[in-house]
């Protein structure tokens, strides 16, 4: 197990950064927001991040680019794949809070126990087995309100990153052994730097 995590964490430490732009999914006609529309992009925004597309987040408002390249790296990545195909949610219709050209909606993201499941492991196929046992209530609950606004008739949410770091923050932290979500990204960033030099050289 711990081969393989290495593995994972070298590929992690390898990983994001930039800046990225968005436009909403849903488009609010006479510039009033309805509950049903909050409902509507708050599940289709948590659909595209453990999908880990993040081509469809950046659909729903401003996203950091280099959480947005995280996303694409893990989408490949096999120990994330059997994470997040497990992950779900649910969206609390009840908070649902409109205030004129702004409204806000709780979310809860059910993420494995992907820390026991690498404790209990020894390799890829002991990994997936572990979190294939897992039953909902062991998993990882994480609360987030999500925050929109109106964007010229379009519904967007305000706090993509918040909503990025709180799913997916400890995971890498966790698989890179860095304390925190800024320093993988500096980790990403150094490496992207010198290998995009070393394929310059290759080309030369």
């Amino acid at each position: 197990m711990k081969q393989f995590k290495r593995i994972t964490c070298i590929a992690l430490s390898s990983l994001m950064l930039a800046s990225a732009v968005g436009c909403s999914k849903v488009g609010i006609g006479g510039k009033k927001i309805k509950k049903d529309d909050v409902q509507e992009a708050a599940e289709d925004a948590l659909d595209a991040m453990i999908g880990l597309s993040s081509k469809k987040v950046k659909s729903f408002g401003d996203f950091d680019k280099g959480y947005a390249e995280l996303l694409d790296y893990i989408s490949d990545d096999d120990t994330s794949t059997i994470v997040f195909k497990k992950a779900s949610y649910e969206v609390d219709e009840d908070s649902i809070d409109v205030d004129k050209d702004e409204a806000s909606i709780d979310v809860v993201i059910y993420i494995p126990d992907y820390e026991d499941a690498y404790y209990n492991s020894w390799d890829l196929d002991e990994f997936e087995d572990e979190i294939d046992d897992q039953k909902k209530k062991d998993y990882n609950e994480i609360e987030v309100t999500l925050e929109f606004e109106l964007d010229d008739d379009e519904l967007v949410i305000s706090n993509l990153d918040e909503l990025f770091e709180e799913a997916f923050g400890d995971y890498f932290c966790f698989m890179t052994g860095y304390n925190d979500l800024d320093k993988v990204v500096e980790a990403y960033t150094d490496y992207k730097s010198s290998d995009d030099d070393d394929d310059d050289d290759d080309e030369d």
